[in-house]
């Protein structure tokens, strides 16, 4: 493979010179510049990216540290900053795991210099893992995840339940919240649900049910097993963790003979692909997914450069209707 001597030796330039040329730096004539990259190209040289990024101390690549992803909404989340990242000219490092600060604190120092700022997809709240990520002296954002001090990039989950159940509050007698996350885990559906249902008069019911999981399967499951009296005299709306839960509650539903929405509205979180192709198509709160990858990539850039004027940014979800309700 050709090398930088290779092309000095041809082109009758220094050694300084041809290595300015090729990196774009000052202090060489454009004719010069153009008879040596035309030379290089001759060659067949390509630059040694690594002994760049030792020079420089920057390796142009970005961490991702997220937990298992699944086929789910945070895979779309990923797949968001990875493209917003390449349109930026990086490229990412990806590292999939428990997030557990224990099981990290081995790994992370060899993952930090690897890379020149890191962005942590959908962070657990764990003070632990803030404290051991703030250790490292490279700019890190928390996308869909929040800590004090440090950049991170929320979404707003309750606005969004809030629009959608405030919508939809004259066709409803009683509301249910199917919920399958973990009880100390009280995000915006949980609180948008809270908010909507403390301003409801006496005439409507509503209560918070504990799902099994937030599977199709585990939807399915449930539709199957909500008692029958919630489905006579009163309209019901069923609230669910995220779009899977609701297509296998509607499908569970169908099974047993009662109708969406005449008996029973169902509403997903998400946005998912599927759920406009359902036989009644799933109306949803949609998380902005495109968005976020957009908007990760440009507060990267701006805590790369030193620019960023704030610490906390914010996305909100919108309720999307369907015949589902």
């Amino acid at each position: 493979m050709p090398t930088i001597k290779d092309i000095a030796r041809e082109t009758g330039f220094s050694f300084k010179t041809v290595s300015r040329a090729l990196n774009g730096e000052k202090g060489v004539s454009e004719k010069s510049a153009t008879i040596i990259k035309k030379k290089a190209g001759d060659l067949g040289y390509v630059a040694n990216s690594l002994a760049g990024s030792l020079k420089s101390g920057k390796t142009g690549l970005i961490g991702i540290l997220t937990g298992p992803l699944g086929l789910g909404i945070k895979s779309k989340k990923l797949y968001a900053i990875q493209r917003e990242l390449e349109d930026l000219g990086k490229k990412s490092l990806l590292s999939c795991s428990d997030l557990n600060p224990s099981s990290l604190s081995d790994s992370l120092p060899a993952f930090f210099s690897l890379v020149d700022a890191v962005i942590v997809l959908q962070p657990p709240d764990d003070p632990g893992l803030f404290t051991l990520l703030n250790q490292f002296n490279k700019p890190i954002l928390l996308v869909d995840g929040f800590s004090d001090g440090m950049p991170s990039l929320t979404i707003d989950r309750e606005r969004g339940v809030l629009e959608a159940l405030s919508r939809l509050h004259n066709n409803y007698d009683r509301f249910i919240y199917l919920n399958s996350l973990p009880d100390r885990f009280y995000d915006g559906r949980y609180k948008g649900f809270r908010q909507f249902t403390s301003a409801l008069d006496s005439t409507k019911e509503s209560f918070i049910k504990k799902a099994r999981g937030v599977t199709y399967e585990d939807g399915r499951l449930e539709g199957h097993l909500l008692d029958d009296s919630l489905f006579q005299g009163k309209r019901t709306l069923i609230l669910c963790t995220n779009d899977q839960m609701a297509m296998g509650l509607m499908k569970g539903l169908y099974e047993r003979g009662i109708s969406v929405p005449e008996q029973a509205g169902v509403i997903g979180f998400d946005g998912d692909d599927y759920g406009p192709f359902l036989y009644k198509s799933l109306a949803t709160v949609k998380q902005p997914v495109e968005e976020l990858g957009v908007m990760a990539g440009e507060i990267l850039e701006n805590l790369l450069r030193g620019t960023a004027k704030r610490m906390v940014y914010s996305l909100t979800t919108r309720f999307v209707p369907g015949e589902s309700v």
